[in-house]
């Protein structure tokens, strides 16, 4: 259903927190959020968003089943907070957090990686809210646990976006030169990383 949000949309744009267009919403029978998209994409990033909610929405009540069936079960835990950060609940979503993450603790025993991406997920979740102190400890905890050096500096960089929408310029500082100093890191990364760190040291030297 498309909607104008000025006129028969607007009691859904406000219902749903709407707050840019395009918003895509996925709803569930009983009218809770299943997805969302945020703004214009390519048709190929686009088909990828959608078949990721059908997925999810697929594998929902499968990994609560698994959950039930064995609380311990940290790669469970993991993806089905991943899927509730997408689907909004993010109280729900930080207890399987700690779920998975006490799950992992203990001799012989690894973090999923589902668990990383669980953490970022949930951090994008805050974020998206502006609720910048939640995000970045779970940011950072994605960032510690990460192998991947797309998914590190992925989080050091969500990072520093929550300290500069908080005008905490300085604190963001040394996420940059850990992303622009591994070599390893993506390349787009690296030169994101390299003009916001020159963006701020200019905004330093102004308010001096």
């Amino acid at each position: 259903m498309r909607l104008n949000a000025e006129k028969a949309g607007a009691e859904i744009t406000r219902r749903y927190g709407v707050r840019g267009f395009p918003t895509v919403l996925f709803l569930t029978p009983a009218r809770q959020i299943a997805g969302r998209i945020w703004g214009y994409l390519p048709s190929p990033s686009f088909a990828e968003a959608m078949r990721q909610v059908a997925q999810n929405h697929r594998e929902l009540p499968r990994l609560q089943a698994r959950i039930e069936a064995n609380p311990r079960d940290a790669d469970a835990a993991a993806r089905l907070a991943t899927i509730l950060a997408a689907r909004e609940d993010t109280a729900a979503a930080v207890r399987l957090l700690d779920l998975a993450a006490k799950a992992s603790e203990g001799p012989g025993r690894k973090a999923p990686p589902a668990l990383v991406k669980a953490y970022t997920a949930v951090a994008d979740a805050f974020q998206s809210r502006r609720q910048f102190d939640s995000a970045i400890p779970l940011f950072r905890r994605a960032a510690d646990l990460a192998s991947d050096p797309f998914d590190v500096a992925y989080a050091r960089l969500s990072i520093v976006t929550c300290y500069l929408q908080q005008n905490r310029l300085k604190e963001g500082i040394p996420d940059l030169q850990a992303v622009i100093e591994n070599p390893d890191a993506p390349p787009t990364y690296r030169r994101d990383a390299e003009r916001m760190l020159e963006r701020i040291r200019g905004k330093l030297q102004k308010a001096q």
